[in-house]
């Protein structure tokens, strides 16, 4: 039974409504629905069209609406899809995904309910008092919007509520808390975000912190849009959802020469607590509907003092994943409240004591799931085999109909509980093996997965281990590996064995390292205490362990049964032999490589993977195989929005890197573009045809790049990186150093890692 930690994070569901094109009344409908809700700000309205046409024409050069509308959906990641097309088309498009799917008229039925209601949670909030005990004081506002062109829009910024017996969201609010009623129109809806007062889409934000994003100040934004085009505020809406601060502007007004829109916005973001230090420039944003000459017209007119103001004649691209990191549009995460709590791990199932929350516990609305609770950072005590992340690029659904659990989900995210019984004192979700997902990845591109002899043997070597340290301490010196290699399958005698490591470690220190180095092997259990003995009848010499001594002896060559010449004591010399994994031949089959460069990634730079070791790809349709020698998707820890990254591995131990080698990453990584190709080796530098080969593989890579087509960035590692076990340094120079940091803020830790040693390697 293993035990860890993990970081759970309670949050409201998360619902994303699928609607026809153009059908102005259901989104109307969808947003007083999602008035209603906690969490309903940010719960996306989809429109979706199965032919492209109108805007979509111009989005997704090459993709089907399929396409689109699943990249719009796995960048939300919501627990339900509420249908909401006419002909109920979302399953009969998407087929099987990782999000349940409804119908508009299920959601609406007395037999299915989730989420938690409003009207209830505003009773619990008054009646435990929290409303009153906030920061500060919520100047509670009822919204009147008069029913024409513009209704949707000013809906979209304020909500709105239909009153039925079920749902009384603005009868409670009237009754128990002081309130006032304002009408909104075109004209003074800037009022909104100039006073810092509460409406019905605010509300359903109670009590929520959003995550950071990719970029921090990148998604302050004005969006100038037509408020009678049903395209722009849904862009407007699904925007807010996604987390940007979106400041809405009526391309009808404000065309007058004044610093008024800057002003404006310093009110706005002053007044919702917004920290605007830093802030040092703030985008315009053409919505679709907004012609290139009117946008231009606008922007002549608006002057702009204490902000940069970075003109974007596009809106960010939330339906394709190409442009998700480049645009920030990454949907942030939502966090109620949170709590690093243990766990433990009986046959792949973690246990542990669930979050909850007392203003929405008990009987706030009787849902069937009432939140959602987001598992995070699991931390384990030991090495293990398990999914830590999901890759954004994979399509989950094959791989989630084999995973199915009741209230249990498996998203690009990770993994989230759908919380329904809210009195047990503990909940459990099952592990999902990383062989599992990358044989789902694999099948997915067109290929078998099949894990190599050599890659089960990393496995076992890994899990050896009870920490990551005794790795690095024992076989990550330099000269360890070769050391072990030369220890016999006969043993060697503890003086051999001493002068062997001072001439390995290049000492004098005398026997004092060599024996605490000895000492360190066989507690890890990498070298077996024993003695060799000569067989009386074949003359052979034989190797015993400590534990298999006895009186009598069987001869491992010719199976003879001879006594030890216990009489001559001056024969009983202590031997020392390799075991296990590290008992192999050719260097543990070449696997020390692999293993390391696997914990530079995992251990040095704290990188969230999942991971698996070498295995063959069989393409399915010729069965041709290409080698992979480790294969990990990566994220950084503590940063659950920023960009996951599949590497992609060849390994040696001491041989050069050859042309097949070379040949054989370019294909993978022709196949699997925007992946980060990786050359490990355990020599502490290149020769001048290696070189040349991932030189060669560079420049072709950066004149893709620089085509801005899909490439794949080249990562070298030596010895130097991979077995310097005291500290990151690798190495550098102060210069490089410096680079390092540079590159790593600007753009990633990959793509520092990347440019420095490709600059420290082929100069």
């Amino acid at each position: 039974m293993t035990e860890g930690t993990l970081t759970q994070k309670l949050r409201p569901l998360k619902l994303a409504f699928v609607v026809d094109y153009g059908d102005k009344e259901m989104v109307l409908n969808i947003l007083k629905i999602n008035s209603t809700v906690w969490g309903g700000h940010f719960n996306p309205i989809i429109p979706f069209k199965k032919n492209k046409s109108g805007i979509w024409k111009k989005r997704g050069k090459n993709r089907s609406m399929k396409d689109l509308l699943k990249d719009y959906i796995r960048n939300f990641n919501p627990d339900y899809i509420i249908d909401a097309t006419k002909d109920n088309k979302v399953y009969s498009v998407l087929g099987q995904t990782t999000v349940l799917i409804n119908t508009y008229q299920t959601f609406l039925g007395d037999d299915f309910e989730v989420g938690t209601r409003m009207d209830f949670l505003y009773q619990r909030l008054y009646e435990n008092g929290k409303l009153e005990n906030a920061k500060e004081p919520l100047n509670i506002v009822i919204p009147q919007i008069q029913k024409d062109d513009n209704e949707i829009f000013l809906t979209s910024i304020f909500g709105q509520i239909v009153e039925s017996e079920k749902i009384k969201t603005s009868e409670v609010l009237v009754e128990k808390f002081d309130t006032e009623i304002r009408s909104f129109n075109l004209k003074n809806y800037h009022s909104y975000y100039t006073e810092s007062f509460w409406t019905y889409r605010k509300l359903t934000g109670l009590y929520l912190k959003i995550g950071k994003r990719i970029y921090k100040n990148s998604t302050v934004a004005y969006y100038v849009l037509n408020p009678k085009s049903i395209d722009d505020v849904l862009e407007f809406w699904n925007l807010r959802s996604n987390g940007w601060y979106l400041y809405p502007i009526s391309i009808d007004y404000h065309l007058e020469k004044s610093n008024e829109l800057e002003t404006v916005l310093i009110k706005s973001l002053n007044a919702n607590g917004y920290d605007i230090r830093g802030l040092m420039s703030v985008k315009v944003i053409k919505s679709s509907s907004i012609s290139v000459e009117k946008f231009s017209a606008f922007l002549r007119y608006q002057v702009f003092d204490k902000f940069k103001l970075i003109v974007q004649p596009y809106v960010p691209r939330m339906w394709d994943s190409k442009y998700w990191v480049e645009d920030d549009v990454v949907c942030v995460d939502l966090e109620s409240d949170s709590s690093e709590v243990s766990f433990t791990n009986k046959d792949h199932r973690v246990i542990f004591a669930p979050i909850g929350d007392e203003s929405i516990d008990d009987k706030t609305g009787y849902s069937d799931v009432k939140y959602a609770i987001d598992i995070s950072e699991i931390n384990w005590n030991s090495n293990t085999s398990f999914c830590e992340i999901f890759p954004d690029s994979m399509e989950l659904s094959d791989f989630y109909n084999e995973q199915r659990y009741p209230n249990y989900r498996i998203s690009r995210k990770g993994y989230t509980i759908l919380n329904k019984f809210h009195d047990l004192p503990n909940i459990s979700f099952w592990l999902i093996k990383s062989e599992l997902l990358f044989k789902n990845w694999a099948s997915a591109n067109g290929y078998d997965l099949e894990i190599s002899s050599p890659g089960k043997i990393t496995y076992r070597m890994l899990h050896h281990f009870e920490y990551p340290y005794q790795i690095r301490r024992t076989i990550g010196r330099a000269g360890a590996i070769e050391l072990l290699d030369s220890i016999t399958d006969s043993g060697i005698d503890g003086k051999s064995l001493e002068d062997k490591i001072k001439q390995v470690f290049k000492t004098g220190k005398g026997s004092t390292l060599a024996s605490n180095f000895i000492r360190e092997l066989v507690e890890c259990g990498i070298i077996q205490a024993g003695f060799s003995f000569s067989c009386t009848e074949c003359g052979q010499k034989n190797w015993y362990p400590l534990t298999n001594l006895a009186y009598t002896l069987d001869c491992t060559k010719c199976l003879f049964e001879f006594s030890p010449p216990t009489w001559e004591y001056r024969e009983f010399n202590l031997n020392y032999r390799t075991i296990g994994t590290f008992s192999l031949p050719r260097k543990a089959m070449g696997v020390y490589p692999v293993l390391f460069t696997y914990l530079f990634f995992k251990e040095n730079n704290e990188f969230r993977s999942t991971s698996i070791f070498s295995f063959n790809l069989i393409d399915k349709t010729n069965r041709k195989q290409l080698e992979v020698d480790l294969a990990m998707f990566v994220q950084k820890k503590g940063r659950p929005n920023s960009e996951k990254r599949l590497i992609l591995v060849e390994a040696k131990t001491f041989a050069p890197f050859k042309s097949i080698d070379i040949r054989r990453m370019k294909t993978l990584g022709r196949k699997f573009v925007n992946s980060v190709i990786v050359f490990a080796t355990l020599s502490n530098k290149l020769s001048s045809n290696e070189k040349k080969l991932i030189t060669d593989l560079l420049k072709y890579n950066q004149i893709k790049e620089n085509q801005d087509k899909p490439f794949n960035e080249i990562i070298i590692l030596t010895a130097n990186e991979l077995l310097d076990y005291q500290e990151l340094s690798w190495g550098m120079d102060g210069e490089l150093s410096q680079e390092y940091w540079r590159i790593a803020h600007t753009k990633s830790e990959l793509t520092a890692i990347a440019k420095i040693f490709q600059k420290k390697y082929l100069s």
